[in-house]
This record gives structure tokens, C-alpha cells and sequence, in this order.
């Protein structure tokens, strides 16, 4: 996100920040102590480059974390989590298509085809013996060569008929899995649609807490600036010739923050010196 060192650390931290960058610039960090130091500040809040010299730093205030970039820094690093989390349909459907691709029906794998085949067998095996048995019997029981034939005749049909049935058990095999398939697919789909609207549901957060951490930046440096500018400076103390000796601890607060008027605090010290000059003169 680019955070600046000034609009995510605290004020404590980034004066830190700001003298070890100094330091470190004007050779005062001959062991690394104040670079490290500066590098687990950067870590902690995230900041990836040290772009910003002592120059860019030393006008710079800062006003504390951001709550709502951390918001967002969290919002990123969900949309990623979310983006790698596996399908679970996705390798089911993956082998039922390459079972489509590679379709080869074995009529001897299928437990419909053996239930025919047996069925079949059964049924031609009893037909042979009835036309054996009706047939010999015409011969007082003896073999003869029309109930060889007959006989031979019903088993080439049995053999048929198992023959025959395999092109129909295919296509219904290919049926099955093709409709396996859009089950999967479907399942595979409305999963993948679910990720896409928690990852919508993030970007907008993300969306969201980034312009209102823009707005929380605006804000609060707006703050800062408007209580900069009643903060008088040292040099312009000096130069309404203010005498400080004169004025209370509480007093010269006020006059730095710019809450005590020049001429009032020149009015207040001018009284305390008439005072002592009073004083003096009675002993």
C-alpha cells in the first residue's frame, strides 16, 4: 500500500524512526544497532522500502497507526488466502472428464453386462437342453446329428444376443458418466462462484477502508497542521523580546501553544517586575 514511517507509526516510534535514520546518515551507526532498529520498525508496520532519507522525515509529524489501514492490510491478505483456497471439485471433475476423453467400455468391468451375460447363459442353457431333450426323444433317446445342430444353432444364438447387448451397455455407460460430469461441473461452478463473491465482498471492504484511511490521513494532518500553526517558534519569542525568566512554567506553555497573547505576556512580566522592583525599594 506504500504507507509513509509518519501515517502509520506512533508519535513515539517514529521520533525513533526519524533519529535513528539520522544517525545512520552521519555515521553515528557503526555497529548497525540504529539501522536494524529501523528495519524492525518498518517490518512491524508493514512499510517494504526505505525510501525516505533524514531530510524527508524531519518535517514530518506523525499522528499515530491508522486503524483503517491495518483494515485493509487484512482485507489484502484475506482476497489472497481466498484466491488459493482449493476447490474440492475440482479434481473430481478433472477425472471424470479424462474418463469422457479416454472412454473405452469393458463390457467384463460392468456389473450390469455380467448380470445379462449370466441371465442369457441361463436362459440359453435351458433352451439347448429342452431342444436336446425334444429332439432325441423323437429317436427313442439317442443322439443324432439333427439335435447337435439344433443344439449348436441355440448356443451361436446365446452368444449373439450377449454380443448384442454391449453396444447399448456402452451407451449407457458413456450416459452415466457424462451426466456424472455435469454434476461435477456444477458443483465445481457454484463453488467457484462462491469464491469470486467472498472475494468481492473483501475487494469492497478493501475498497472501502482505503478511502476511509485517505480520509483518517486528511484528518488528522489537518489537525496537526492548525495546532502547528499556533505554535510559536523560540525565534519569535526572542524577537518580541519577551523575557522568559519572568513567566511561570504554565505561562510560557500557554505561549508556545499559542494560547497566551505576546502583549498579554509582556503586560504580566511587566507587572511582576514592577513588583520586584517595589519590593526591593521597601527594603
Amino acid at each position: 500500500m506504500g504507507d509513509k514511517p509518519w501515517e502509520v507509526m506512533t508519535a513515539e516510534e517514529y521520533d525513533i524512526y526519524r533519529n535513528n535514520k539520522y544517525k545512520n546518515e552521519n555515521n553515528q551507526d557503526a555497529d548497525g544497532k540504529f539501522h536494524a532498529e529501523n528495519e524492525a520498525l518498518r517490518k512491524k508496520y508493514g512499510i517494504e522500502d526505505d525510501s525516505y532519507s533524514y531530510d524527508d522525515l524531519r518535517y514530518q509529524s506523525a499522528y499515530g497507526i491508522n486503524p483503517y489501514d491495518n483494515a485493509a492490510r487484512q482485507n489484502y491478505r484475506n482476497i489472497g488466502k481466498i484466491r488459493r483456497r482449493e476447490n474440492p471439485y475440482k479434481n473430481e471433475l478433472y477425472n471424470v472428464a479424462d474418463s469422457l476423453k479416454n472412454f473405452k467400455y469393458d463390457p467384463e468391468s460392468d456389473n450390469a453386462f455380467s448380470a445379462y451375460k449370466d441371465a442369457a447363459i441361463r436362459e440359453g442353457t435351458a433352451q439347448r437342453n429342452k431342444i436336446y431333450s425334444d429332439l432325441t426323444s423323437m429317436t427313442g433317446g439317442r443322439n443324432n446329428s439333427w439335435a447337435t445342430a439344433a443344439v449348436a444353432q441355440s448356443g451361436n444364438a446365446t452368444a449373439q444376443k450377449i454380443a448384442d447387448i454391449i453396444p447399448e451397455l456402452s451407451e449407457k455407460a458413456y450416459n452415466k458418466l457424462l451426466k456424472m460430469y455435469d454434476v461435477r461441473l456444477n458443483q465445481y461452478e457454484v463453488e467457484e462462484q462462491e469464491r469470486q463473491r467472498d472475494i468481492d465482498i473483501e475487494l469492497e471492504k478493501y475498497d472501502n477502508n482505503v478511502k476511509a484511511a485517505d480520509a483518517y490521513r486528511k484528518t488528522s494532518q489537518t489537525e496537526i497542521n492548525n495546532e502547528l500553526k499556533n505554535i510559536r517558534t523560540t525565534q519569535e519569542i526572542e524577537k518580541a523580546g519577551i523575557e522568559l525568566q519572568y513567566l511561570t512554567h504554565q505561562e510560557y506553555i500557554k505561549l508556545i501553544m499559542g494560547e497566551l497573547d505576546i502583549e498579554q505576556a509582556k503586560a504580566n512580566i511587566e507587572y511582576r517586575k514592577a513588583q520586584t522592583a517595589k519590593i526591593y525599594g521597601n527594603l
